[in-house]
């Protein structure tokens, strides 16, 4: 995305965390806050798409991308404070508001704690309501109700850990969650 990288900035929050946001095209505000363990650069095919019609800013959440990595300030309400200390440092009105998992939440709590200040509209994306599909199903099955693993897979990576892979797993899904590597770099550390 090297659009992403000149449209690339940071604000400070109340509490002193520099967060890092994306911020790209013009129109109609589109916010958009990724999962947990997640950055904005999961969203790099959607901004680059949306950015033509809308203007797109994709946050952070501290610890996560580019953002500062602090030892507070990790609950769900501190992350909807954060998103609203973004609106209003950018003095967003009308957005839409997409939220991925966590993003989700976060959203939701931004509407109890700010009802519908600076928001026009809300997308909340979620994960499979079931992750493990059932080895009777079929593959139009799997993919209907969204199942991302099997018994089999869940039940390999269960035995690993019990048996003594637990810790490079640990350290490779952390190096994959927290820090920019190639895929090269992933695959060699599984």
């Amino acid at each position: 995305m090297a659009n992403a990288r000149h449209s690339s900035h940071f604000f400070v929050t109340n509490d002193n965390v520099k967060l890092h946001y994306l911020d790209i095209g013009e129109g109609q505000p589109i916010m958009m806050l990724p999962s947990w363990t997640l950055s904005t650069d999961i969203y790099q095919h959607q901004i680059i798409t949306l950015s033509k019609k809308y203007r797109v800013i994709a946050l952070d959440m501290r610890g996560h991308g580019l953002s500062e990595k602090v030892d507070y300030g990790y609950k769900i309400y501190r992350l909807a404070h954060d998103l609203y200390e973004c609106l209003n440092h950018l003095n967003i009105q009308g957005a839409t508001l997409l939220g991925h998992a966590v993003g989700a939440s976060i959203i939701l709590c931004y509407w109890e704690l700010f009802g519908a200040e600076h928001i026009k509209k809300l997308i909340l994306l979620d994960r499979a309501a079931t992750p493990i599909s059932n080895p009777n199903w079929s593959k139009e099955d799997i993919i209907h109700f969204g199942a991302t693993s099997d018994t089999s897979t869940v039940s390999t990576l269960c035995h690993q850990i019990a048996n003594g892979e637990g810790k490079n797993i640990s350290k490779s899904c952390l190096i994959v969650c927290y820090q920019k590597v190639s895929q090269t770099e992933i695959n060699n550390t599984f």
